[in-house]
């Protein structure tokens, strides 16, 4: 027995683009025609009903009727429930026309629902492309949905789209401004651009909006953490953690803010806790091994860094912060290849100047190629490895370039005149064969510590400024036997770590009050505090009067000695092979090395360490008494 065929077939897909072809025509009489010839043939087709009614409306007949039964017969139909809408509300019908808008809103949002949820499920495999084709359907459904305008924001963060991202949550809290997820999530995009001030406010407008919101809490802090607002953060952190204690990360944030603030022992205890929650967090092993770099505990640091590694090796801050305890601890050869994972994913992020030249690293160049040296870092790491200029040099006979900033340039041309020096980066670097930052010319030259360049002095000051400081010293009338010190006790605020570098003035007393010496400020960031000591002459301060460090240096070779922390001045005393004393905070910078108190890079220097982390009382009175004896 064979099936009978269906006495009404459904419309097949020819028929249905002719009927749309002559709706776009605009032949809407003849579009009529034809569906209700379709109609004989299929009388419970809702689609030739839901066509029926518009070609009514479009000649301005009557097509209520046929409207109802089109959405009778199309129940999960949107547009046939909107067209009734349409229809009965332009009729006067107002009660009748909203339950058929609410009928039409709540199958697109199921539409839109299922949309979301795939875009979801895409986003969470990895497929960003096809999350995005979901997320942009579940909205062109339902346009005022804003769990799919947030979802689109946190897909489009993780595309780069940085801007568009903004836009989706701000779009969603528009339809939902009690939304505190949205709140957080634009947070974390504003934050992710830097706009810190930005960010605590959407972090705190959504934690007004549910108080007990961890990750809330966390990211504030680190909002905070990044404005150096350390009590601030750590409160916030306590808080992620007293709401869920078993928030790895935010135990892993509190334990950077302890560190900050020098608490190294707490610190150590909320990377543990971090730890025991997430045993495979190669951060918090990673953070745990800069806190145990800092209390001199070296090869367990190291064991932490290789451990966050074995679980991610490609996480470059581990590798960066492994090659800082490699160098401090004298293995150069690998450290310096290590410290190479300076440019990536290290924070702050540093720029590697853009070019397309390979980067030399000690290969032997033809005869006639030339060199391209990019600086990096602060003005103390350029006068410190400005010393690996002649030796780049003596290895390209067709010449090395630098790119130098104005406050270095014409103390480094007058110091080393074998050298081309450039105001920026060249646009077009045809002229040269390879390239090479500042800071890799110790891997290039394969430094180790018995072959590391150290004579002194490598700048050169200008004649004619030293002859004039002199002059102006000399017409001060101090007595002869007078020791001329220069002093700078604050580091650049710029630096994350310049509260555990710096001192304040007033800790000096004891070094300034030392008989037979005039104090010179070297210090180059304006510090209100000095006005006192200024006013009574106890420091001489000419130190605004510099226009760049060819000045500073030209009056730093007048003096007998300069007494600094840890920034570009103790650089420069030593390049210049100036007696210099170095206040070095507990844990110190790797290029101090460890337990020593002098320098491989600095003959010159004196390393002047804290014994117990914070303590600079101490440091200042072993200071005091050396300078208070025999001269």
């Amino acid at each position: 027995m064979t099936a009978s065929a269906s006495p009404n077939p459904p419309l097949d897909d020819a028929e249905i683009r002719d009927l749309v072809a002559l709706f776009h025509a605009g032949r809407h009489a003849e579009l009529e025609s034809r569906v209700r010839l379709l109609l004989e043939r299929q009388p419970d087709s809702g689609l030739a009903w839901k066509v029926l009614g518009v070609a009514l409306q479009a000649q301005g007949k009557e097509a209520l009727p046929a409207l109802q039964k089109a959405a009778h017969l199309l129940p999960d139909d949107t547009e046939a429930h909107a067209n009734l809408a349409r229809a009965l509300n332009a009729l006067g019908h107002g009660a009748a026309a909203q339950e058929s808008w609410r009928r039409a809103v709540a199958i697109n949002l199921g539409l839109a629902r299922s949309h979301n949820d795939q875009g979801i499920a895409l986003h969470g495999a990895g497929r960003l492309d096809a999350a995005l084709a979901s997320y942009r359907q579940a909205l062109e459904l339902y346009p005022a949905y804003a769990e799919a305008h947030n979802n689109l924001g946190n897909l489009l963060k993780d595309l780069g789209q940085a801007d568009e991202a903004l836009a989706s949550y701000r779009r969603a809290l528009e339809i939902h401004p009690a939304y505190p997820e949205v709140h957080h999530n634009l947070g974390v995009a504003l934050h992710d651009l830097g706009r810190f001030d930005e960010a605590l406010a959407s972090y705190r407008r959504a934690l007004e909006l549910n108080p007990a919101y961890p990750e809330a809490h966390n990211d504030l802090g680190m909002a905070l953490h990044e404005l150096r607002r350390l009590d601030e953060a750590l409160a916030s952190y306590r808080r992620a953690v007293a709401i869920q204690p078993d928030f790895a990360e935010a135990h892993s944030n509190l334990g950077n803010a302890l560190r900050d603030l020098g608490q190294l022992d707490g610190a150590l205890d909320s990377y543990r806790r971090a730890l025991a929650i997430r045993g495979d967090f190669p951060e918090a092993l990673a953070n745990q091994g800069i806190a145990l770099h800092e209390l001199g505990r070296f090869d367990e640091a190291l064991a932490s860094y290789r451990r966050a590694l074995e679980i991610n090796p490609d996480f470059a801050e581990a590798h960066f912060n492994r090659a800082v305890c490699l160098l401090k601890t004298r293995r150069y050869p690998e450290g310096w290849l290590e410290y190479e994972y300076r440019w990536t994913g290290v924070r702050p992020q540093r720029l590697r100047p853009s070019s397309a030249l390979p980067q030399w690293r000690g290969e032997q160049p033809a005869p006639g190629q030339r060199l391209l040296v990019f600086e990096e870092q602060g003005l103390g790491d350029r006068i410190q490895f400005a010393r690996y200029l002649p030796l780049a040099a003596q290895r390209f006979s067709g010449g090395i370039s630098i790119v130098v900033a104005a406050p270095l340039r014409e103390l480094l041309r007058r110091s080393f005149p074998g050298v081309e020096f450039l105001d920026a980066i060249p646009a077009d670097q045809s002229a040269w064969h390879w390239q090479c930052p500042l800071l890799s010319l110790p891997l290039a030259c394969a430094t180790t510590l018995e072959n590391l360049p150290n004579r002194v002095p490598y700048l050169i000051p200008d004649p004619a400024q030293v002859a004039a400081w002199r002059a102006r010293i000399a017409a001060l009338g101090l007595p002869a036997a007078t020791r001329k010190i220069g002093v700078v006790w604050k580091s650049g605020n710029a630096m994350k770590n310049a509260p555990l570098r710096s001192l304040a003035l007033r800790q000096l007393a004891p070094l300034l009050e030392v008989g037979g010496c005039a104090w010179f400020s070297l210090q180059l960031e304006a510090d209100p505090d000095a006005a006192p000591w200024r006013a009574s002459a106890r420091l001489i301060d000419w130190a605004g009067e510099f226009a760049d460090f060819d000045a500073t240096a030209a009056l730093a070779a007048n003096l007998d000695l300069i007494v600094a922390v840890d920034t570009a001045v103790a650089h420069l005393g030593g390049a210049l092979g100036v007696p210099t004393w170095l206040f070095n905070r507990h844990a110190g910078e790797w290029r101090w090395l460890h337990e020593r108190d002098d320098s491989p890079w600095y003959p010159t220097l004196r390393i002047f360490t804290q014994r117990q982390p914070g303590n600079w009382a101490e440091v200042v009175m072993r200071m005091a008494a050396e300078l208070a004896g025999p001269a």
